[in-house]
């Protein structure tokens, strides 16, 4: 925390090491942060139990939530885990005024049918559509084997999922689909280019062009 005070940074992100597994060092360096206006972010498999997560949430400005798969069976057999806790968490925290990000890592011949990906972009939009949804590509390390996934794969994905959710994004492509668009009139209002950052509108989030606001958190 001192550390931060230092070089000024107001946001931290929990992420890789699963947050959740330590989530008693994260509330207590959560109630920390809130006196002195620091945003909380977690990177989490939303495999949490409800009331720790009631306790927690207050705390939490951001998640990207994994939804790994919309099929209980691969949590069962590649997760050793189910479904349902995962959505549960997706809701409440999106119920809680969280602001709430979904990411689908989607592997060759293991989650990467029409009927799986059809199947994650109903989940989140059943919670909201306004949701940014992200397909980010598999790549082959350590023990898992399969092939990579075609890049046509992911960009398919996103197109499907356009359909249904206002806010779309690809993940480990050369050339990503990583702008974000106004829903109602499609201008461009974040631009994106590796880690440069370009925004359009006020810390209120209004699209310049109609003042559509736009799902997210600015300040």
């Amino acid at each position: 925390m001192e550390l931060m005070n230092t070089r000024e940074h107001k946001q931290i992100a929990f992420t890789y090491t699963e947050p959740f597994t330590w989530y008693e060092f994260i509330y207590d360096f959560a109630v920390l942060a809130q006196g002195q206006e620091i945003g909380i972010v977690l990177v989490t498999n939303g495999y949490v139990n409800p009331e720790p997560f009631k306790l927690l949430a207050p705390y939490i400005k951001a998640m990207n939530i994994d939804l790994k798969s919309s099929g209980d069976e691969f949590y069962h057999q590649y997760c050793q885990g189910s479904l349902a806790p995962v959505v549960r968490t997706i809701e409440a925290a999106f119920s809680m005024g969280i602001h709430v990000e979904v990411t689908n890592l989607i592997i060759s011949n293991l989650n990467d049918s029409d009927e799986d990906i059809t199947g994650v972009i109903r989940i989140v939009s059943e919670v909201s559509p306004d949701i940014p949804l992200h397909f980010s590509r598999y790549h082959p390390a350590w023990h898992c084997s399969e092939p990579p996934t075609p890049e046509r794969t992911i960009l398919k994905a996103c197109e499907m999922a356009k359909h249904s959710l206002k806010y779309v994004y690809s993940g480990n492509l050369p050339t990503e689909v990583n702008d974000t668009c106004c829903p109602s009139c499609s201008k461009t209002v974040i631009r994106r280019k590796g880690s440069q950052v370009h925004s359009e509108f006020d810390i209120e989030g209004f699209c310049p062009q109609c003042k559509t606001m736009i799902y997210g958190r600015f300040g």
